[in-house]
């Protein structure tokens, strides 16, 4: 049976798969201008196994021009696996420059496992150098598994210098596992600076898991100078949470001398909630004029709703 045109416009509308079929059914030459028409619709959206699925049923090779098209776009998009498909029906290789464009991509949106596997591709020399821009990357972003990889395939091991800048790395992060892992590969211990930059970083994240291990580290009673030095540091900058914490460490409370410094700050900061939190613990109320500071330091910093509810206390006294 053979459609009319009327009846090929009625089915193609039910879908593409259904209308790859459809063409079956028209007359010649017919069906040729609709699969021509459905080949370049599918080349251009870089669909490849549709265009070949078309281009067989034309009897012919997919067009050179029209794949070199999808070949940059793939190169664009960074899709190594299609470009590597488009360059196998184009009868060739992913050139030098080609692989160099899909990685300067890579690096530009730092998808570094990606542009490893191409650099791997690469030829002597182009491919030491980009390997080694990579592990440059690596240790700047402090990975260490990765890192390990490229000097891997560069045919080496990290240099002490290389794992000292993963290391800091992960002290600012306050990584002390991969911090451990990196003092190993180095041949030593972590040092007591290194130590209370851990220590801070887990404190400052209220990791206090990884604080207690710090601290044992450290040698609990040197950990414990350490400690209320930066325990000092909280106080002063009002950070009650931060000091509550150290102070767990150090396994006792915060003194009223120490809350009161804390109150001090809440008060000059106009931070109503958190000034009530520490006069609580102090086992009093606000006095008036401590609600008279923070009336002033809330008007002046624009924060209505305190202003209104420490006026409200206000009368109350």
């Amino acid at each position: 049976m053979m459609l009319s045109d009327k009846g090929f416009k009625m089915i193609s509308s039910l879908g593409g798969g259904f209308s790859l079929k459809a063409t079956n059914l028209l007359p010649e030459p017919r069906r040729t201008e609709e699969l021509e028409k459905m080949l370049v619709k599918y080349l251009k959206a870089g669909q490849l196994v549709k265009a070949g699925e078309i281009a067989e049923l034309l009897g012919r090779e997919l067009p050179s021009e029209e794949l070199e098209k999808i070949l940059a776009k793939c190169l664009k998009a960074g899709q190594l696996d299609d470009a590597e498909r488009v360059a196998d029906l184009l009868g060739r290789k992913l050139s030098s420059e080609e692989l160099e464009k899909m990685l300067a991509m890579y690096n530009e949106q730092g998808w570094l496992a990606s542009g490893k596997e191409i650099a791997n591709l690469l030829p002597e020399p182009r491919r030491t150098e980009e390997l080694e821009k990579m592990l440059v990357k690596y240790l700047k972003a402090g990975q260490l598994d990765d890192a390990e990889r490229v000097a891997d395939l560069l045919g080496r091991k990290l240099a002490s210098e290389e794992l000292e800048k993963i290391l800091a790395k992960y002290l600012e992060k306050g990584h002390l596992d991969d911090a451990e892992r990196v003092v190993e590969l180095l041949g030593r211990e972590l040092s007591s600076e290194e130590l209370e930059k851990l220590l801070t970083k887990c404190l400052k994240e209220g990791r206090l898991v990884d604080a207690e291990r710090v601290v044992e580290l450290h040698g609990r009673m040197f950990a414990s100078e350490k400690l209320e030095k930066i325990l000092a540091g909280y106080i002063k900058e009002g950070q009650f949470g931060d000091a509550k914490r150290v102070a767990d460490l150090l396994d006792r409370e915060l003194s009223s001398e120490e809350l009161e410094k804390i109150l001090a700050k809440y008060l000059e900061k106009g931070r109503l909630d958190d000034a009530e939190r520490v006069v609580e613990l102090l086992g009093r109320e606000l006095s008036s004029e401590e609600l008279e500071k923070l009336l002033a330091r809330c008007i002046n910093g624009d924060q209505i709703a305190d202003a209104r509810e420490v006026a409200k206390l206000l009368l109350e006294k």
